[in-house]
């Protein structure tokens, strides 16, 4: 929270704490769907193909069609994954459960 003449309350500028976490993008990891920063032009979104998530931007007219996955496919297909894994999830529930 920023005090009197621009410091925070534990004594850093203001300025120096957002350089720290201001980014030009979101991040790649965080579905996201918006205008991100001061241009509000610029749409910045998680798009879902059939090989997972893509990261597009552009100008609204310029975007596919955005579609939410079900978060229990999404589940699904994380532990489908960890079970194919060599080692994956089947030898942790043999080494845990006999």
């Amino acid at each position: 929270m920023a005090a009197a003449g621009g410091h925070t309350t534990s004594g850093m500028r203001a300025a120096a704490v957002a350089a720290g976490w201001v980014t030009a993008e979101p991040p790649e990891h965080l579905p996201y769907y918006g205008s991100w920063g001061d241009d509000s032009s610029v749409i910045h979104a998680t798009a879902w193909t059939t090989h997972g998530p893509v990261r597009v931007a552009g100008p609204m007219s310029a975007l596919p069609q955005i579609f939410l996955p079900d978060p229990n496919v999404v589940a699904l297909a994380g532990q489908r994954a960890r079970i194919a894994e060599p080692g994956g999830t089947l030898r942790e529930l043999e080494r845990d459960h006999g």
